[in-house]
C-alpha cells in the first residue's frame, strides 16, 4: 500500500508523465524527496514548473544535485585524508621514523589540521588496541550503551 503523503512519487513509478504534471502543480513548485525525509530539495519558478510539467529535469534542480555531490564528495576526501594522515603518523611514532613524523606533521599542517590534532591522535592510538565491538560499544551514547548492554554481555565484551 502506497502511503498517502507519497502518492506523486507512486504515479510518477507507474507513468512518469502524470507524475510530473502532478509534481508542477502542487506545493507552489516546492519539490520535496520522500528519498531525504521529505525536505525541500529545489523550489521551482514558472519556467522550471513548466519544464518539469513536460518531462524535463530543470538547470536548477541539476545545479542543488551537484552543488550537494561536490561538497559531499569534497568532506569525504578531506575526512580521508586525515585518516590516512593519523595513521602515517602513528605508525611513524611506533617505528621511532623521526624523517616520517615530520612528514606526517607537514602533512597536518597541509590538511589544515590544527588544534585537537593530538587527541584525535591519541584517540585512534586506543581505538588501534580495541576490538570492532569495544570500538562499537564505545561509540555508542550513554542512552545507546544501557540499551545495548544485554548484546555485549552476551558476547562477553566490556
Amino acid at each position: 500500500m502506497v502511503a498517502s503523503e507519497h502518492w506523486v512519487e507512486a504515479l510518477r513509478e507507474v507513468s512518469t508523465a502524470p507524475g510530473n504534471i502532478a509534481i508542477a502543480l502542487r506545493n507552489d513548485g516546492e519539490i520535496t524527496s520522500p528519498w531525504d525525509r521529505d525536505r525541500l530539495t529545489v523550489k521551482l519558478d514558472t519556467k522550471g514548473r513548466v519544464l518539469k510539467a513536460v518531462g524535463f529535469g530543470t538547470t536548477q534542480e541539476s545545479v542543488e544535485r551537484d552543488v550537494s555531490r561536490v561538497i559531499r564528495y569534497k568532506e569525504a576526501k578531506q575526512r580521508f585524508d586525515e585518516k590516512a594522515a593519523i595513521d602515517a603518523y602513528i605508525k611513524a611514532d611506533k617505528s621511532g621514523d623521526q624523517k616520517a613524523l615530520d612528514k606526517a606533521i607537514d602533512r597536518f599542517i597541509g590538511l589544515g589540521m590544527g588544534a585537537g590534532t593530538g587527541a584525535r591522535v591519541k584517540e585512534e592510538m586506543q581505538k588501534k588496541e580495541m576490538t570492532k565491538s569495544e570500538r562499537t560499544f564505545e561509540a555508542l551514547s550513554k542512552k545507546g550503551k544501557a540499551r545495548e548492554m544485554n548484546i555485549f554481555e552476551f558476547a562477553g565484551q566490556p
